[in-house]
Formats: structure tokens, C-alpha cells, sequence
């Protein structure tokens, strides 16, 4: 089985992440599904996720470092080389359940505590 990688961005840009599950697409998919809520994952980003887990951060677009998160939330290259991310890679985006989602090709997933947003606007009122 070839290594699946998944990027992951936290909260609209506010840390980038590279999963890398140790599971098929299709193991990712029901993992995800299954998955209760994001909100053990705010602000700790997905540090505990089965896999392995690495933060990155990006030059462009497609090119990123993995980095070291230091004080402050400064972050440090661990190489000098660049890495291009495939354009047709897993991503994901985790905030809070109402805008978390995972994304193969075309296809948007929401995991089991997903809540649309206006729902959760029409409980706060």
C-alpha cells in the first residue's frame, strides 16, 4: 500500500498539518465519519490523530516545509528544501463541527458531529 498523505488546515490558516494515517482513503473516509467531533482538536490542531502528524507551512500555494513550533506560535524550518504538494492529494479542513470537513476529489465529507452552520446560528438566538 502506498503511503496516503493528508493535508489538513487548521482554522482557515492558522497552522497547516501533513497526516500521514497509515489507512486507504477508504479507512480515512470511515474514520472520519465516525469521528464525534473536531473540538478536542481546537487550538491543539491534530496532534493525536492515528498516524503520524506533522506541521508544515507553506512558501506558496504547492511548496511547504515541515516545521518546529517554537514560543509565541513562531514556527521554524526543518529543512531548506521545498516540498510541492500533488494537487490531487486528501485534504482537510478542521476548525469547529459546523465547518470541518474532509475532501477526496470532488467529494465533501462530513464527519458524524457535523452541524450545519445554521443550525448552530439558530441555537445561539
Amino acid at each position: 500500500m502506498d503511503k496516503l498523505a493528508v493535508y489538513i488546515q487548521e482554522e482557515y490558516g492558522y497552522r497547516d498539518w501533513l497526516w500521514i494515517p497509515n489507512m486507504t482513503v477508504d479507512e480515512v473516509k470511515s474514520w472520519w465519519k465516525e469521528l464525534p467531533s473536531v473540538s478536542p482538536y481546537f487550538f491543539t490542531g491534530p496532534i493525536s490523530f492515528p498516524g503520524q502528524v506533522h506541521q508544515i507551512a507553506f512558501r506558496n500555494e504547492k511548496e511547504f516545509q515541515f516545521v518546529e513550533e517554537g514560543d509565541g506560535r513562531v514556527v521554524y524550518p526543518m529543512h531548506e528544501d521545498y516540498i510541492t504538494m500533488p494537487d490531487d492529494c486528501v485534504r482537510m479542513h478542521i476548525h469547529e463541527d459546523f465547518d470541518s470537513y474532509l475532501s477526496v476529489g470532488d467529494e465533501t465529507i462530513y464527519h458524524a458531529g457535523y452541524v450545519p452552520f445554521d443550525e448552530v446560528i439558530d441555537k445561539d438566538i
